[in-house]
């Protein structure tokens, strides 16, 4: 493969690298970066300014079109060389295209790293994230056991796809996504569950989306949790939801008498004190509460 300049076609001099994948870019970048000897940090805030491959490749190629015919050699013998050592990038392409996948792949691969941080790895695109832990932080060395490992982490996800009790039902709505957003961050034992999950900016809907999932995706994955607990907290935070759903509606602005003993309506005026609502919202709360635990399954749905 000619390496040679020509002033007709500059873009030749760089025609060597068409032979590498997207993905490579990120490791070939940082054997370039090497050159003038960079911090840690440096490299970080290097690949975090760029944010995604597009960039990585744009700013390569524009750094060797610079280069003389002997150092173009030299440079293509070098990334020959180091490609071996770096993950083939056909074990990653599953992952292009799945954002969810990305989100679950980075946090599990986080929780057995001592070495990753998310205090400052401010990357948007979860792929791009992804392959920075990858081919910078982790740097597999063993790499038919990272494959094998990758594979596991595809199978879990397929798992949690194939999981009934999900939120399918209401991750789409707006409405859901803020309010169960709100009840995490309220509740610290769902929190305290998953404490690889990321704090992703929350400065969009998607974004809290993606915690969301994310925090059950791991909780399902917690390899220190029974399945038991994952179908706890699913299932509290959607029937929350569904309980805030009918007081919402106004059902219980129906006039209805229902005859209670002396002992019920002294019981349910003082728990309706200790919670600060009337007694007829928290009869409704408590007969639909019971109806969703006994005449429901877990999403909700009439059984009977």
């Amino acid at each position: 493969m000619t390496l040679e300049i020509t002033g007709d076609n500059p873009n030749k001099s760089y025609a060597f690298l068409n032979q590498f994948e997207d993905e490579s870019y990120v490791w070939m970048t940082e054997i370039w970066l090497y050159k003038i000897d960079p911090s840690e940090e440096d490299i970080l805030n290097f690949f975090i300014t760029q944010a995604t491959l597009k960039n990585l490749k744009i700013y390569l190629k524009n750094q060797i079109k610079e280069l003389n015919q002997e150092d173009l050699k030299t440079w293509d013998d070098c990334f020959k060389e180091s490609k071996i050592r770096f993950l083939p990038a056909e074990h990653l392409k599953t992952f292009q295209q799945n954002k969810r996948l990305n989100w679950f792949a980075i946090h599990i691969l986080a929780s057995k790293n001592e070495k990753i941080s998310f205090r400052n790895l401010k990357f948007s695109d979860p792929y791009f994230y992804l392959l920075y832990l990858i081919y910078i932080k982790i740097r597999p060395f063993r790499l038919d056991e990272f494959i094998e490992e990758l594979l596991k982490i595809r199978k879990k996800f397929n798992e949690i796809l194939e999981e009934k009790n999900n939120l399918n039902k209401y991750i789409e709505d707006p409405n859901f996504i803020e309010w169960a957003y709100s009840y995490i961050q309220s509740h610290r034992n769902i929190r305290r569950d998953c404490p690889n999950v990321m704090r992703f900016p929350l400065d969009s809907l998607q974004n809290k989306k993606d915690y969301i999932l994310s925090v059950f995706d791991f909780n399902f994955y917690n390899p220190y949790h029974e399945r038991a607990q994952y179908l706890l907290a699913i299932s509290s935070l959607k029937k929350a939801w569904q309980q805030k759903m009918f007081r919402d509606k106004g059902s219980v602005k129906q006039p209805y008498h229902i005859p209670l003993t002396k002992t019920a309506k002294s019981e349910l005026k003082k728990l309706a004190e200790f919670k600060n609502k009337t007694e007829g919202i928290l009869l409704s709360e408590l007969i639909h509460e019971a109806y969703l635990k006994e005449m429901c399954d877990e999403n909700g749905k009439a059984l009977y």
